[in-house]
């Protein structure tokens, strides 16, 4: 495959200049790599910025609850409420915080809630799918890595309901 890629050139300006094949698809590779890096290094700004305006959450029970599911060790997590999403999660690398809805939750919901994002910060999920991330722009390329992508999620999405789920009785797994 090299020998037919390296055999003629792929562009000839002059005697002095001229691009084989395999450098133009280096060449696109690493461009459309540093492009898909730019724009993720972008998008997690951009995603910072808008919700670092979010006040840290005051609700006392929220606290109790984390406090609770975390056995007093979750007292660097911060927790925000946020009408700017629809769906708990948590983010953040260097600080992690816990983004909830500003939705009104009962008691055994907001513990369902952050049993799970808890689980995500145990087993530091933000750092495996910022490298998955991290792979689909170097690798933007080849379809494959969109679908790892895609798996890893719904990989850290079940493997931290069964964490959760797998220390209740059966009603409230049920119920989860």
């Amino acid at each position: 495959v090299m020998t037919v890629l390296e055999s003629t050139p792929f562009i000839h300006l002059s005697d002095s200049l001229s691009f084989q094949l395999y450098e133009l698809l280096i060449f696109l590779w690493i461009s459309g790599s540093l492009y898909s890096l730019f724009r993720l290094c972008f998008q997690e700004f951009r995603f910072q910025r808008h919700l670092a305006k979010e006040p840290v959450s005051s609700d006392a029970r929220v606290y109790s609850v984390l406090d609770e599911i975390s056995e007093g060790k979750a007292s660097k997590l911060r927790v925000v409420e946020s009408s700017l999403i629809n769906t708990p999660m948590i983010a953040g690398f260097l600080h992690p915080t816990i983004y909830l809805p500003k939705i009104s939750f009962s008691d055994t919901e907001l513990y369902h809630v952050l049993s799970h994002e808890w689980t995500h910060y145990l087993h530091k999920d933000v750092w495996t799918k910022l490298l998955v991330r991290i792979l689909c722009a170097i690798y933007w390329w080849n379809p494959v890595v969109y679908l790892l992508k895609h798996s890893i999620d719904t990989i850290l999405e079940t493997k931290s309901d069964l964490y959760v789920t797998n220390k209740m009785q059966e009603e409230d797994s049920i119920d989860y």
